[in-house]
């Protein structure tokens, strides 16, 4: 009978401030992801599979790898708004469970609050729903 791999969340952070003027989504991100490595009791050298959604200063999971100087062998950048996180989780389980990863990073981090910057569908930009008239850039 062939071994089934599954996966298991070991480590978790959350970052404690809402307001961190100053600090960047890239930082609040590596703080965390630090921690919850630290959590689970593993190190950087441990993780091969990296998931951002790149959301926030447009880096995603190459730009995260590249700045904890990390070379994963797999980088998903799925993002479809407020589910990305779960979409991730999703797809982080499937990888390990085929063995195409062992260790899986997902990170997350904003800075919205403290920019006092609204995030969502239309509200970020104040000008309502996209149309084609208006979605043209």
């Amino acid at each position: 009978m062939a071994q089934t791999r599954e996966a298991a969340i070991v480590g978790i952070h959350e970052y404690p401030l809402r307001v961190a003027p100053g600090v960047s989504a890239l930082q609040i991100k590596a703080a965390s992801a630090s921690k919850a490595l630290e959590d689970a009791g593993l190190s950087w050298q441990d993780v091969d599979a990296v998931f951002d959604t790149g959301s926030h200063q447009n880096i995603g999971g190459l730009g995260i790898s590249e700045y904890l100087g990390m070379n994963p062998r797999l980088i998903d950048n799925t993002s479809v708004g407020g589910t990305s996180y779960e979409f991730q989780a999703h797809h982080a389980s499937t990888m390990i469970a085929s063995g195409k990863a062992n260790v899986a990073l997902l990170t997350y981090g904003s800075t919205a609050h403290s920019d006092r910057r609204a995030i969502g569908t239309a509200g970020a930009t104040g000008q309502g729903s996209p149309t084609p008239f208006n979605n043209m850039e």
